[in-house]
């Protein structure tokens, strides 16, 4: 879960877009989409 954490950090911070990020999840570590995007809301939100 942290490693997935971390990605989605990184990318937000790359300046990616929310969507890109859920893809990457998806594509790259097989989670599905509404499991990748609660995952870049949730760090989005920590990183406001």
């Amino acid at each position: 879960m942290q490693e997935w954490l971390d990605l989605a950090a990184a990318g937000l911070q790359e300046g990616k877009a929310h969507m890109e990020v859920v893809s990457v999840l998806k594509d790259e570590h097989g989670i599905g989409h509404g499991h990748a995007n609660a995952i870049v809301a949730y760090v989005k939100q920590k990183l406001a």
